[in-house]
């Protein structure tokens, strides 16, 4: 705190401007932040918060306009978007005085942040994909949970056993909708466990062979076999979640931080297990991080603030009150990673071919551009060849610019 001290004035009393999404999740967020306020009695935390796409232009906007946050929460998608928009500023040189700070970190949640050889913010939460499972609707079909490892085609005889169209109920599901990160998050784990890649180099490779046979494993289990439900290509990881709890879908895989929403359906039994695997294991995997702008005019007090929210004793409660898989090895190997519902995702992150996606440039135009692809495959608009071909093509225009 002498730096701080130094650099603020031990009288001066300012007011660091805090905007994130996940406060709206997890109430107790809030304690947390006065917490530091008590232990920081200069130092007012100001905290906007807001729905999760939005804040992404909102930060921008305020911030071009000079009355952004100085501290905020972004995930990996946005950093490239945030670090040519000028709104985000590297820590490389907070990180020179603080030489252990990186260290707690375990390197796939390091990664999120960088970006061309400098670091801009520290690791939040991070999660690969793990299968959520009804159990009830396992036990009334008389099904134990899937044994690991276990495969494609186990997936979908399980499918087949749990469907009853009569009364709308089905084994599996997954996202659809073109404008949902659900979708392209989802079927990337079919890609990578049939051995592809979602980049090379500069280049999309989901237009591989392997890409083909993934979005055809999709577009069957919709389209001939029936076996998810009718409306796939415009659900929403919100309608899975709500369907799942009513005992109206069996198994849907995502990230760890949906975990907290199955708590809405309290009567509804949820397990999970690690991913199914074709050729490989595969996962995609992601987080959110704590950034600084450029603009603070506080930058060591906002600095003191990341590193607050971010060590192991608060992280630790934080990720409690939120379900969430936390960033540091020392929470990582605590019990509570390693059973219960968080556990398959603790293994799931450990397992080869878990792949880190987001900090790739204008990533939410290319996401944007797979997805209405994969739906138009899912619709029967096109064939899955033509259309990841189509997406592939737009990839490569828009990441030529980068090379």
């Amino acid at each position: 705190m002498v730096l701080l001290a130094a650099s603020v004035g031990l009288a001066e009393q300012i007011t660091l401007k805090y905007w994130n999404w996940t406060a709206l999740e997890i109430p107790g967020e809030e304690e947390l932040i006065r917490s530091f306020e008590t232990a920081h009695p200069n130092i007012k935390i100001e905290l906007v918060t807001g729905p999760h796409f939005p804040l992404r232009e909102r930060i921008i906007s305020a911030t071009r306009a000079g009355v952004g946050p100085d501290v905020f929460e972004f995930i990996p998608e946005w950093l490239v978007t945030f670090v040519n928009a000028g709104v985000i500023a590297p820590i490389d040189d907070l990180l020179a005085s603080d030489k252990a700070v990186q260290d707690r970190f375990t390197a796939a949640a390091w990664e999120m942040g960088v970006w061309r050889g400098h670091a801009y913010g520290l690791p939040w939460r991070i999660g690969p994909s793990a299968m959520y499972v009804n159990k009830d609707m396992l036990d009334a079909a008389g099904l134990a949970l899937p044994k690991v490892p276990w495969t494609w085609d186990d997936l979908e005889r399980y499918a087949s056993k749990l469907v009853n169209r009569t009364k709308g109920e089905y084994g599996y599901a997954f996202t659809g909708a073109k404008d949902s990160r659900g979708t392209s998050w989802e079927w990337f784990a079919f890609l990578f466990q049939n051995g592809g890649r979602m980049i090379t180099g500069h280049e999309a490779s989901f237009n591989t062979p392997a890409g083909v046979e993934a979005l055809q494993f999709w577009v069957d289990l919709y389209r001939s076999k029936q076996l998810v439900p009718p409306g796939t290509p415009s659900l929403y990881e919100k309608d899975i979640v709500d369907l799942m709890g009513r005992g109206k879908v069996a198994m849907w895989h995502n990230g760890p931080w949906f975990i907290a929403q199955f708590a809405n359906y309290p009567n509804a039994h949820i397990a999970t297990v690690p991913l199914p695997q074709k050729v490989t294991t595969g996962s995609p995997a992601g987080g959110t991080l704590l950034g600084i702008s450029p603009k603070s005019r506080y930058k060591e007090a906002a600095w003191e603030f990341v590193k607050y929210m971010t060590s192991d004793e608060v992280l630790g409660k934080w990720a409690q009150l939120g379900s969430f898989m936390p960033t540091t090895k020392a929470l990582l190997a605590r019990p509570e990673y390693t059973s219960g519902l968080l556990a398959a995702f603790t293994t799931q992150l450990n397992l080869p071919n878990t792949v880190m996606l987001g900090t790739n440039p204008e990533i939410d135009y290319l996401l944007d551009v797979l997805q209405a692809e994969l739906q138009r495959a899912l619709l029967g608009q096109s064939s899955a060849k033509d259309a990841l071909d189509r997406a592939a093509k737009e990839w490569n225009a828009t990441l030529a610019k980068y090379k």
